[in-house]
Order: C-alpha cells, then sequence, then structure tokens
C-alpha cells in the first residue's frame, strides 16, 4: 500500500513535518517574520496528497480553495517584507483585498443562484471575515503583540480552531474538508514545536494569511458547499476569542508565564470548538447520517 494514501499520514504526519522544516528554513532564509508561512506551507503539501493539484480555469470550491491557499504563502512573504515600512497599513489593505476578492470567486456560483439561504450564509462568512480581521488589527494595535506570549496564543487558538473544524466537517459529511482541516492543525503544531515554551518568531502578519486565512477559506467552503450547521460554525469563532477572556482572568503569577498561557488559551479554545463538534454531531443524527 501506498504509505502517502494513508490518511494519517496525509493529515498529520506530512503536514507537520513539512511545517516544521519549512518554519525553519524560511526563518533562516528570510527572517524570523517568514517563519509563520511554514503553515501554510504544511497545509499546501497536504493539499497536494489529498485533492490533488487544482485545476485551472478552478470551477469547484475546493479547486479554488487550492488556489487561494496557494497565492497567500508569497504574499504573506511579501507582506510580510513591507509591515515594517513607513505606511503600515499597506501590508494589512493587501491582505483584507485578498481575502475580499478570494471571497467573491469562491461564491460567485451562489450568487448567480439567488437562493435567500445561500445569501444568510454567505453573510455569516463576511461576519467571520470582519471577526478575525477585527482580531488582527488588534494585535497590531497592541504594543506587545510581539512578545512571546502572544504569537504562541493566537496559534493555540488556531490550532483548537481547526481540530474543531474538523469535526464539524466530518459530521458535515465532507471527509476532504475534515482532512484539510487536521492538517491546518498538525501544520500549526509545527510552527509551535518552534516557538514554544520559548518563541522564536513572531506569528505577524504571515501568520494570520497562512495560518488563519487558511482557517477562514476551508470554513467558508464548509459553510457555503456542505450541510453543516452554521451554530456549530458560530460556536468555532468563539475559539478566536480565548486569549481575550483568558488575559481578564485574575491568573496567579505562576500561570501568567509565556509557556504557561498559551495552554491556557489552548483550552479555552477547544471549549467551544467541542462544543461546535457536539452540535454538528447533533445536527447530522436528525439529518439522519448518524
Amino acid at each position: 500500500m501506498d504509505v502517502f494514501a494513508d490518511p494519517v499520514i496525509q493529515s498529520a504526519a506530512l503536514p507537520l513535518a513539512v511545517s516544521l522544516a519549512a518554519t525553519g528554513l524560511l526563518a533562516w532564509s528570510g527572517g524570523p517574520r517568514w517563519g509563520a508561512a511554514g503553515i501554510g506551507c504544511g497545509l499546501l503539501a497536504a493539499y497536494g496528497l489529498i485533492i490533488g493539484l487544482p485545476a485551472w480555469p478552478a470551477v469547484t470550491a475546493l479547486g479554488k480553495a487550492g488556489w487561494l491557499l496557494l497565492t497567500a504563502i508569497p504574499l504573506a512573504l511579501a507582506a510580510s517584507k513591507a509591515e515594517t515600512d513607513p505606511i503600515p497599513h499597506g501590508p494589512t489593505l493587501t491582505a483584507a483585498v485578498w481575502s475580499l476578492a478570494g471571497l467573491t470567486w469562491m461564491v460567485q456560483p451562489l450568487l448567480h443562484q439567488g437562493e435567500r439561504e445561500d445569501f444568510l450564509h454567505l453573510g455569516g462568512v463576511i461576519v467571520a471575515g470582519l471577526l478575525l480581521g477585527g482580531l488582527f488589527l488588534r494585535n497590531r494595535t497592541d504594543p506587545g503583540a510581539d512578545l512571546p506570549r502572544h504569537g504562541p496564543e493566537t496559534a493555540a487558538m488556531l490550532l483548537a480552531a481547526s481540530l474543531g473544524l474538523t469535526g464539524v466537517a466530518f459530521f458535515g459529511a465532507s471527509a476532504a474538508l475534515a482532512q484539510l482541516a487536521a492538517a491546518l492543525a498538525a501544520a500549526t503544531g509545527g510552527w509551535l514545536l518552534w516557538n514554544w515554551p520559548r518563541m522564536r518568531q513572531p506569528f505577524a502578519l504571515t501568520g494570520f494569511l497562512t495560518g488563519i486565512g487558511s482557517w477562514l477559506v476551508l470554513a467558508t467552503v464548509l459553510a457555503l458547499f456542505s450541510q453543516v450547521s452554521m451554530v456549530a460554525m458560530a460556536l468555532l469563532l468563539l475559539a478566536f476569542l480565548s486569549r481575550s477572556a483568558v488575559v481578564r482572568l485574575p491568573l496567579p503569577a505562576a500561570l501568567a508565564t509565556p509557556a504557561v498561557r498559551p495552554l491556557l488559551v489552548g483550552m479555552g479554545a477547544l471549549l467551544p470548538a467541542a462544543a461546535a463538534v457536539a452540535v454538528a454531531f447533533h445536527a447530522a443524527a436528525e439529518r439522519g447520517g448518524y
């Protein structure tokens, strides 16, 4: 049996190994801010095994997702170099244009159909994008955004949200998306192995584009083109609020260290992720799928 046909290799071992190697190589060749692009590299390697090379012109949602995941990497690398330019909002604007253009391209078939339910789902995706964009902008204005404690905390939320997306996609009858979400979780783990308990590279715009941006691409495909519960998708978004909740807790000094706080943030993010999976399972059982 071909070892690369094993779902565990495709969704866990390969993206973890590629992310681990790419994170180190990119940080060495382009500087610490390039390191988080290793997350996108790990996910893209898994995409190649699970889905194959995306066709051009892309017709299917997964095909379009492949091109968005691919273009996110060079865009993130270029934008990260410009993050310290005199016009700091240039890279952020670039990311916003990429997100808007990608979303428009992906949902084009739904716009032609004009179904009311599709427009409601699309509105939910736009709200999700705005919330995640707001998370990024808040981190950029936070003077401690690149201190060791912040990058691993953001990655911990992404890891938990990706695991939740894996379960929701599985019960939403989308095995390919479940595998890709698991691969994103594994690739995020590859970056965390470099940066926890001591952070060596900032998550920065590179991580938001290739990590959280990739999560949003997969979540968009799942929300718009599967039978997934939208309540479950809404619960998944709460995982990205975990850090905001943890920083407000009156933690003792022993639990407020850069090594421990990512664990607390990750565990907090797992709560809404687990709730989302439970809702997705219940919805699937009502449909008769389980």
